[in-house]
């Protein structure tokens, strides 16, 4: 039997729920607090889809807000691009301004991780 608990969002920590697009169509899971959405499927698939996902790094506000922007709409893209073109991306690779899309958030995230990984830098001025 598939668990059908969603676990909150990895981008917002908001409450997600199941959402029926269609008639007896496809079911995506959407976020209520930011809107970001799973693939198309069914219950099941979108359900086990959300779950897997992992939450962004933590990061300075204001740089943390950009990037969770930029995921969201990485994530929004993707999911069009699947929903459009089918599942073939997966096998054949992302369309290439999507897969620099993401290659750029990669490398943004990974400096803003050392970012917030360096050592303060010290308040008190030393004696010379």
């Amino acid at each position: 039997m598939t668990d059908h608990t969603l676990s909150p969002c990895p981008f917002c920590g908001g409450k997600a729920g199941v959402i029926q697009l269609t008639g007896d169509g496809p079911r995506t899971v959407e976020c209520d607090e930011c809107h970001c959405r799973s693939c198309w499927g069914t219950e099941e698939e979108v359900i086990a889809a959300w779950n897997r996902r992992t939450p962004p790094a933590a990061v300075p506000d204001a740089w943390s807000n950009l990037l969770l922007a930029a995921k969201i709409l990485y994530h929004n893209a993707e999911v069009c691009v699947a929903n459009h073109h089918g599942r073939d991306f997966k096998a054949f690779g992302l369309p290439g301004w999507l897969a620099d899309c993401k290659r750029d958030i990669e490398n943004a995230e990974a400096s803003l991780a050392g970012i917030s990984a360096a050592p303060a830098a010290p308040t008190e001025a030393r004696d010379e």
